[in-house]
């Protein structure tokens, strides 16, 4: 699969008073992807991402609240969240991960947008 050299993550905080700016930029050679909006009202979606090798950036948006479930090493680590949530964890921690489940307990349908992208 071809490569995309100039790919680019950037994060971007501003505010005034008591928010601290902060702009972080990242290159990332994308090599493969995954990007796919998921509808869910009252369920939940495993995500398969297991044809991704060499994963650097996991990120999640949603209007609403919504939950992302992590099983590690058979340990369950849930993120409830509502917005944007992004995670660049290292290797070792990805090769520890068995499922990704996505949630939406809510009777109100939720459209997820997931982004996973890898070198």
């Amino acid at each position: 699969m071809a490569t995309a050299s100039s790919a680019s993550i950037k994060v971007t905080i501003t505010g005034e008073e008591l928010v601290t700016v902060f702009s972080n930029t990242q290159s990332v050679d994308i090599a493969e992807k995954l990007e796919q909006d998921i509808s869910l009202t009252s369920s939940n979606a495993i995500i398969d991402f297991s044809f991704l090798d060499d994963i650097k950036t996991f990120l999640f948006e949603a209007d609403g609240d919504y939950t992302v479930e992590i099983t590690a090493d058979s340990e369950v680590i849930s993120f409830e969240c509502n917005g944007v949530f992004m995670f660049q964890p290292t290797s070792d921690f990805v090769d520890t991960i068995d499922t990704i489940r996505i949630l939406n307990a809510s009777t109100t349908a939720l459209t997820i947008k997931v982004r996973i992208y890898s070198e």
